[in-house]
């Protein structure tokens, strides 16, 4: 035993070090050895793929810039964080400013601002918070600001688009098991999702074509969506299309331009079931759009009933506590400050079973009940 002990103490001195979590400074960023400090954010993002331990990435507040973007592509965590106080800017002419389409489960993103120019902004595998995306000119093409892929979360998030005829996606989810809370998007269309088991919370939207779509399962609670300058043939606050089951509870919907659908459930081959409660949906010709096939129960919310666009086969049900207040109290609708009044009519008219703890807060973080 004792010579089996002595040989492997020889062995491990042997051994080469493991590799250990690193940071590294992207000048003018300062507090790294010179070995750890770059002049160019790609240089430190290879850097960090090339070791397989959780290094970090550290940025100061400045332009970041490059013509062919910044890729991270490893399996390995990393850290990229800007200055928390603000004004570390990715940018240049590249079609994906920032690129991480593969990055270990731990990876974290977080105080950056993109200026984006080209198709995407942020396209990442690893968590996102404390980002904004900007696109000042418009553009033809079909452009994303931040695609979440491999799960990726993100939170506390504003995105601006400038309308390019219908074509500017604000945020887009494509695989399973994201989480989108705490966003702002001001886009031509808000936020599609392609993934399933998805969770979208307290977000703002400010849309001309479409809010959120659903084209895959999950949740979204407290949102606030508001179109104007409105775009397409049928311009929708919310739709799901063959999105497996969703849930849609508190949230308010208001047109300015008259026409269109507030919340669109349609089965276009697949299955569509929208569970929903807590609606205020307003300006709209048609307040719920019903497609043949698909399945809708209603409860505990607020729009004109009599107005509603309904399909043959499926079900809609419009259960208990749904009524109509031809003025439902919004702050101000016409700006999209779609919170009530405290004097609205729909206060104390949701549904009374308590939700989970999770949701205590509203969409702007205040405390839901109040006595």
């Amino acid at each position: 035993m004792r010579r089996l002990l002595v040989v492997a103490a020889l062995a491990a001195l042997a051994a080469p070090a493991a590799a250990r979590a690193e940071d590294l400074c992207v000048a003018p960023k300062a507090g790294c050895t010179a070995p750890n400090t770059f002049f160019d954010l790609q240089d430190a993002l290879d850097d960090a793929a090339s070791d397989p331990d959780a290094d970090r990435v550290l940025l100061a507040a400045g332009l970041h810039a490059s013509a062919t973007g910044f890729v991270y592509d490893d399996s390995a965590d990393v850290e990229v964080a800007g200055d928390p106080a603000g004004g570390t800017v990715l940018g240049g002419g590249a079609d994906t400013i920032l690129d991480i389409p593969s990055a270990g489960p731990d990876s974290r993103i977080h105080h950056l601002e993109v200026d984006q120019s080209g198709h995407y902004g942020i396209r990442s595998d690893a968590d996102l918070d404390h980002v904004s995306v900007v696109r000042e000119e418009d553009d033809p093409g079909l452009d994303r600001g931040i695609v979440l892929v491999g799960g990726a979360d993100l939170h506390d998030a504003d995105v601006f688009m400038a309308h390019l005829n219908g074509s500017g996606q604000g945020i887009e989810i494509e695989a399973a098991g994201s989480r989108v809370t705490d966003v702002t998007v001001d886009a031509d269309q808000g936020i599609r999702n392609d993934g399933f088991a998805t969770t979208i919370e307290r977000v703002h939207l400010t849309v001309t074509e479409r809010g959120i779509a659903m084209y895959g399962s999950g949740s979204v609670r407290d949102c606030a969506i508001f179109m104007r300058d409105m775009e397409g043939a049928i311009p929708e606050g919310f739709v799901a299309y063959d999105s497996g089951t969703v849930a849609l509870d508190g949230c308010s919907i208001f047109a300015a331009d008259g026409y269109g659908a507030g919340v669109t459930v349609f089965d276009g081959g697949g299955q569509s079931s929208l569970d929903a409660t807590g609606l205020v949906v307003r300006g709209f010709f048609a307040p719920i759009s019903h497609g043949d096939g698909a399945e809708a129960d209603i409860r505990y919310s607020d729009f004109d009933t009599e107005a509603m666009w309904t399909g043959t086969g499926g079900s809609l049900v419009v259960g208990p506590g749904v009524d109509y207040h031809e003025d439902p109290g919004w702050v101000d609708e016409e700006h999209g400050d779609l919170r009530l009044r405290g004097d609205s009519p729909l206060i104390d008219r949701g549904d009374p079973a308590p939700g989970p703890p999770a949701w205590e807060l509203d969409v702007d973080r205040l405390d839901r009940s109040i006595d």
